[in-house]
This record gives structure tokens, sequence and C-alpha cells, in this order.
């Protein structure tokens, strides 16, 4: 049997007991049966929070499916899912963006200042992808000058952007 109301405080001097048929039985207090008429008690007080908690918050699911304003059915945790950034977010993006915009600025700048066999050989290991194997084959250079070449143009670039 589902309770809905917790017994005063005043009323716990006995329990009374409804059985299925209608009947009930009062159990009243004596040395012996005080502390079993609290724990019935606690009992009912723990049915009646249990439904509490499923009455006002259990009843709606986010898989559940609500009808929209324009009659489509769609999940509730689509509606109350919101996937829009914070305005810190946003402010943190923007200013990411930013940094990146005048680091790529930078290093553009500090690109025109390598010498052209450092600027072809970068852009051929980062840009394209290629290994130190295959440039050496294409610039017809051992695999040392190459990876020389490379270390180098990345020192002289770290030196000028940082």
């Amino acid at each position: 049997m589902t309770r809905f109301f917790k017994t005063s405080l005043k009323k716990r001097t006995n329990y009374i007991y409804f059985h299925a048929d209608g009947t009930k039985t009062v159990i009243e207090t004596n040395g012996d049966t005080e502390v079993f008429i609290e724990l019935l008690h606690d009992e009912d007080d723990e049915a009646v929070n249990k439904y509490r908690h499923y009455e006002y918050y259990v009843t709606q699911s986010l898989d559940q499916t609500v009808n929209n304003d324009y009659g489509k059915d769609i999940s509730l945790g689509d509606v109350v899912t919101d996937d829009a950034l914070t305005p810190l977010e946003e402010l943190l993006a923007w200013e990411s963006t930013k940094e990146q915009e005048q680091l790529i600025s930078k290093l553009r700048m500090a690109m025109t200042e390598l010498t052209p066999l450092q600027q072809d050989t970068l852009k051929l290991f980062f840009f394209d992808g290629m290994t130190k194997v295959a440039i050496s084959d294409l610039q017809g250079k051992s695999e040392t000058a190459v990876r020389k070449c490379i270390n180098g143009a990345i020192e002289s670039l770290k030196k000028k952007l940082i």
C-alpha cells in the first residue's frame, strides 16, 4: 500500500496498520513496542519520500518524445540540451583565434627570412608530408643534409618567434 502522508510526530505513540481487506490493527506502546513502532513509522516516512521523489522528479525521462510547436515528435533531451558556448567560452575561443592569427602572421614573416632551400624543404616536410628520405631523393642531397637543413630552419624560426 502506498503511503502519501507522514504521520505527525505527536501521533506516533501508536501504529495503525491497514490490511488489504480493509481491517486495521493498532499497535500501542508499551515498554517493548516503542522501538518497533518508531521503526515502522521510519519505514513509512521512507516510502512517502520515495513516492514524492518519483512524483516530482522521475515522471519525465530525457528519452521521452514530446511534440514540438510544429507538430513533430522530438526527444525531450534535445529540447533541454543547450550546446551554445557560455560567454567565457566564447571569449576564450575568440582570444585563442586571435593568438593563433598573430602566431601565424609572425611565422609567415619569419619564414620569408629563411633561405629558399630551407623554405622549400620545410614546405615539403611539414605541408606535403614527405619523408626526409623522399626529400633527399627529390633534391639530390643526402638525408643528413636534409635533416640539418630542417633542424637549422626550425632553430632559426624558434629564435625569431620566441
